[in-house]
């Protein structure tokens, strides 16, 4: 955000009537940017540019809004991309966790919306058919936070049958026999879990 917000002045001293939009996860409070937008933009950003908005304002994503994001194809990367590296995805956005040493909660405020199952499944396999991507990095920050939606989204994406692997970001105290069966059989053949520190007084001093 430090260096945004560098950039940001410098552009207004060469441009003061430039209208300047923040956005994004880190964006902290400031009266540098025209507009501050803070949460997730989808469908209610661009009103507030037409009519150059100014101060801060907090805009939510429904789970309809979300469904309504259209597949990452090839066609809308403006750099060219590698087919290899072609394999980030993600099912959801938001974590209703509320963890200190975290970023997340201060913009998901505590909620956490999901893609629609059938849509999630059918971008693998465009990916899959269109780019030959056989492996996915599923980039939600907590996969495993509901036990329902994980059950949910592992069985469809097994009854599928679309032949690829999978690995995800899973919380390790959320971790059970169950879900590491359903992560298995669905493909998942990787999980990253965070533990944020190696000792007891280290995780005292994060709460």
């Amino acid at each position: 955000p430090e260096i945004a917000e560098t950039l940001a002045v410098e552009i207004k001293k060469k441009y003061p009537t430039l209208y300047q939009i923040g956005y994004g996860p880190f964006l902290r409070k400031n009266k540098i940017f025209d507009l501050n937008v803070f949460g997730n933009g989808e469908g209610k950003i661009l009103s507030h540019i037409l009519n150059q908005t100014r101060g801060s304002l907090y805009l939510d994503c429904s789970t309809k809004d979300f469904n309504r994001i259209p597949f990452l194809t090839l066609d809308s990367v403006i750099h060219p991309v590698s087919l290899p590296d072609f394999d980030y995805i993600w099912y959801s956005r938001g974590c209703p966790h509320h963890c200190r040493f975290c970023v997340l909660p201060s913009f998901s405020q505590g909620r956490k919306i999901y893609r629609s199952s059938r849509l999630f499944v059918d971008e693998m396999k465009y990916r899959r058919d269109h780019y030959g991507v056989k492996d996915f990095y599923i980039t939600d920050s907590t996969f495993n936070s509901s036990t329902s939606k994980l059950k949910k989204i592992c069985r469809d994406i097994q009854a599928a049958d679309l032949g690829v692997s999978w690995r995800c970001d899973c919380r390790i105290d959320f971790i059970n026999p169950e879900q590491l069966t359903l992560l298995s059989d669905a493909g998942c053949n990787y999980l990253k879990l965070g533990v944020e520190a190696m000792n007891d007084n280290r995780l005292k001093f994060m709460n």
